[in-house]
């Protein structure tokens, strides 16, 4: 009986390994997964925009995709924006604006200046500064969009994305924060698809990415974001 029971075990294992041995290589990892729509607890949807972005998100795997986003070539629907870097020592007004995000409608001598650790960073260079111009809300007028990563990507962090990252929309010469557009403060990243901007930010706890899209309503007085699309970062 023990014999028998040897030989059904090496079986067992043979057929796992043939099974493995079976699977087609360089199978990229799956990172995320889109989710179901339930509303209003999950406000996703089936749209190209969210089946193709998710395609891209799993075809970007690994580390080198938590600190910065990449695109998959073969989809040929997204792009994302043209960043130009910028000193961030030469923008310290808007930087301030951005991390009194929630008083953006008081005095600037209410503002709380920027913090100390943060402000050595940017004096020794850790943190980076990025603008660019893209229509957000599909008004056709391009906003001008500046991203500020505040030190060195954090790889180990228990969240799907390590950068600390404040986005914002900003006048010309990137000295002061057009408060109209509240939102940005909250992204984390914009992508196009089909030439149509999308904006993504987090869920909370870390383990959701939404996907929004943003849009401008009477007039250009009333500006916000959508929710088209949310997937679940598998650890």
């Amino acid at each position: 009986m023990g014999a028998i029971f040897k030989v059904g075990l090496l079986f067992a294992v043979f057929l796992g390994q043939a099974a493995w041995a079976d699977q087609p290589a360089g199978l990229p990892q799956q990172c995320f997964k889109l989710l179901k729509r339930k509303w209003p607890e999950v406000q996703s949807g089936n749209y190209p925009v969210c089946r193709d972005f998710e395609k891209n998100l799993n075809a970007t795997c690994g580390k080198s995709a938590i600190c910065d986003w990449k695109r998959d070539p073969s989809i040929k629907s997204l792009s994302l924006p043209e960043w130009e870097e910028v000193d961030p020592k030469e923008h310290l007004a808007v930087i301030q604006q951005m991390q009194n995000h929630a008083l953006y409608y008081t005095p600037p001598e209410s503002w709380r200046p920027i913090p100390s650790d943060m402000m050595q960073r940017i004096e020794t260079g850790k943190t980076h500064m990025w603008h660019t111009w893209i229509d957000l809300d599909h008004d056709g007028q391009k906003e001008h969009v500046v991203k500020f990563d505040d030190g060195p990507c954090n790889q180990e962090t228990p969240d799907f994305y390590g950068q600390r990252t404040n986005m914002a929309v900003v006048d010309e010469s990137i000295s002061k924060v057009d408060t109209r557009y509240l939102y940005p403060i909250h992204m984390i990243g914009v992508v196009v698809h089909e030439g149509r901007a999308y904006v993504m930010r987090r869920g909370s706890g870390g383990n959701n990415l939404y996907m929004e899209e943003p849009f401008s309503a009477r007039g250009g007085l009333e500006k916000g974001t959508i929710p088209v699309c949310v997937f679940q970062y598998l650890k």
